[in-house]
């Protein structure tokens, strides 16, 4: 699909991220694709992994 794009064809995907908010070890966001809304969890144990997706 990109090669596509880059050529003229379609569009490129629509993305957007969104935090809401950051704690001392959690955060929440919002992440905005082509197929809809997530809501992400995340934790952070030596880097961020996601907890908990709702869509």
């Amino acid at each position: 699909m990109f090669r596509r794009t880059r050529r003229g064809f379609g569009s490129a995907p629509t993305r957007s991220r969104e935090v809401f908010e950051v704690a001392a070890k959690t955060a929440s966001a919002k992440f905005r694709a082509e197929w809809g809304i997530d809501y992400i969890h995340l934790k952070i144990k030596g880097s961020w992994y996601i907890v908990n997706v709702l869509w």
